[in-house]
């Protein structure tokens, strides 16, 4: 090889080289960045050059819609939507709550004090409240402060809603109950306004119990 060649191909080569790394930094600094071409939608934000869509939404740009409904599990009720596309549960009568799990007998279950008046006469004593043996039943033990020697003194009452019941017409061992009650907003309180009949005399009560 001519040895005054040699240099020009050197350079030619080193030409190329610095020709090749600038066009590759050219396309480096010039590539767009991906993020300024994606319109993230609905709140989404771009990551990493994808969106990350907020709950409820998907898509390359959170542009698309999720059943908001596929979000929350009613465990006893179905979901709804309402007119801005929120979800919430419908619950099935005797339940409650956000997912619809909680009965509503739940909330009455407890020891309370209560003061009672009978027929102008007063009395305290303690009452438990448990679950019945029926669905929205519960039983108010130690009813009229009455336990007999088997601790069965327990009046049934059926749940009319989540803070209401009726206490039906039923035999104890000292009379004949009916009546009806309610739960504070608090939960913290129930009255009672109930009679008892025994042997054709009435006797016309009411009570308040306090956890």
């Amino acid at each position: 090889m001519n040895k005054h060649a040699y240099p020009l191909i050197k350079g030619r080569l080193s030409n190329s080289f610095i020709g090749s790394c600038l066009i590759m930094l050219l396309l480096v600094a010039c590539r767009p960045d991906a993020c300024e071409r994606l319109n993230c939608q609905n709140g989404g934000t771009c990551i990493d050059e994808a969106c990350a869509c907020p709950d409820g939404f998907t898509g390359l740009e959170c542009e698309l819609a999720l059943d908001p409904c596929l979000q929350l599990t009613c465990k006893n009720g179905t979901c709804q939507t309402n007119a801005q596309g929120e979800a919430a549960c419908l619950c099935d009568d005797g339940f409650e709550g956000t997912n619809c799990a909680d009965a509503w007998t739940a909330k009455f279950l407890g020891n309370y004090l209560a003061t009672e008046t009978c027929n102008g006469g007063g009395l305290q004593f303690n009452m438990e409240v448990s679950n019945g043996l029926k669905f929205k039943q519960i039983a108010l033990g130690n009813f009229n402060n009455k336990r007999d020697a088997n601790n069965s003194a327990k009046v049934v009452a059926n749940l009319v809603s989540s803070r209401a019941f009726e206490i039906p017409g039923q035999w104890m061992h000292f009379g004949f109950v009916s009546g009806i009650g309610s739960l504070n907003e608090e939960h913290t309180q129930l009255t009672l306004t109930f009679d008892i009949i025994q042997a054709g005399d009435t006797l016309s009560c009411s009570s308040l119990l306090v956890k």
